[in-house]
């Protein structure tokens, strides 16, 4: 699981716009905490800052969010 959130982190980080697709069988009715869907769109809405290869900080702003329902 961890080594799946670094990866997801880093490319929402380095993104602009994320992609929601809506269908009917998304929710499975576990608890919200373990599904990855949830924390994906709140991350991408989130500013993130981080120290760029020089050492500067670089800010990426939050996603835009376009969400199809299929």
């Amino acid at each position: 699981d961890e080594r799946i959130w670094t990866t997801l982190k880093n490319r929402i980080w380095d993104s602009t716009l994320t992609i929601v697709m809506i269908s009917p069988n998304m929710n499975d009715g576990s608890n919200e905490r373990n599904q990855w869907i949830p924390w994906e769109i709140s991350y991408s809405l989130k500013e993130e800052a981080r120290k760029n290869q020089v050492g500067n900080i670089v800010k990426s702003p939050s996603n835009a969010i376009l969400a199809l329902i299929l």
